[in-house]
């Protein structure tokens, strides 16, 4: 998704080696690193994040006293929290820009964070300034915490589906990012079959009420889907899908689900909700223990790719 926001936004970068990257790269010995720029002294900026800076800005936080896989990482966050005016100016610390991977995008966020807070010190054209600005505003409302979030797979449902609706009210600001956005992330949506969909019962910023509906669907919904297939969101039923509750994916179907993770010391499925008492039982909560443990398929992707370039350095 982050490519091809970026590519939206700054046709240029669509090259594993990007001119203004190395030139930037280049002239960082150069830049005075004391005279950068916070991201909402541009008014534009301001407009855009102003409402939404401290939830972000406490998300950010809660994210740096975790341990992170990759530096890279932690410096996202660092970044963007600097972005926001959330750093005192005494303790702000950037890192020398680093290699550029055109298969990895993070790096380019990094530049396009950096180049942005230090555009009075490295000429650029408005045009391209511009850009940044577009992906700096993208990259701290949306990318880092759907980012962070993302290898949790129990929130993966009901976040899916509410940067999606996110994604939709942001066309009326920048109809080509949240369009570019869009594009991607509805091929992504597999969190909201019928049968993972159940993941959203074990999240806790889903609602009681919410998910007791999901347990409706449950019971109620009838469906002839083909199992393990993931649902298919064409841009013409992008506002329907707005419109839609977490709930309303649900179906009888979710027993598949259950099967899989079904106690097998007394076979029985480990989750029960009830409308009488919000206590955790036993095996509610090994199911709750098990499906934490749980991670998508990208954070394994990603564990691997770590794993094998330890070996090769090895």
């Amino acid at each position: 998704m982050l490519r091809k926001v970026v590519e939206t936004a700054w046709p240029a970068t669509n090259s594993p080696n990007v001119p203004i990257f190395k030139r930037f790269q280049t002239a960082w010995e150069k830049i005075d690193k004391s005279k950068y720029k916070i991201g909402i002294e541009d008014e534009n900026i301001k407009t855009t994040l102003i409402e939404i800076k401290n939830e972000k800005v406490i998300f950010l936080d809660n994210q740096l006293k975790l341990n992170h896989s990759r530096d890279d990482y932690k410096e996202l966050l660092v970044l963007c929290k600097i972005f926001l005016g959330a750093v005192p100016s005494s303790e702000v610390k950037f890192r020398a820009p680093g290699a550029m991977h055109h298969a990895r995008w993070l790096s380019k966020a990094l530049y396009s964070f950096k180049m942005y807070m230090f555009r009075s010190e490295f000429k650029m054209r408005p045009s391209e300034i511009s850009s940044l600005r577009q992906i700096c505003c993208f990259l701290t409302l949306f990318y880092v915490e759907a980012s962070f979030e993302a290898p949790c797979a129990i929130k993966a449902p009901n976040n899916d589906l509410e940067l999606f609706k996110k994604l939709l009210k942001y066309k009326q600001m920048q109809p080509k990012i949240a369009a570019a956005a869009l594009e991607k992330l509805s091929l992504h949506l597999l969190y909201l079959h019928k049968e993972l969909v159940c993941l959203a019962l074990f999240d806790s910023n889903v609602t009681r009420e919410q998910k007791l509906k999901i347990v409706n669907s449950i019971k109620s919904n009838k469906s002839f889907d083909i199992k393990g297939k993931r649902p298919q969101i064409t841009q013409g039923s992008f506002d329907t899908l707005a419109k839609r509750e977490i709930c309303d994916f649900a179906s009888e179907n979710v027993a598949n689900m259950f099967e899989t993770f079904r106690d097998s010391r007394n076979d029985i499925v480990f989750i029960v909700i009830t409308t009488r008492s919000s206590r955790v039982g036993a095996s509610q909560q090994a199911g709750l223990e098990r499906c934490s443990l749980e991670h998508t398929s990208s954070q394994r992707a990603q564990r691997t790719l770590q794993l094998s370039q330890t070996l090769t350095r090895a």
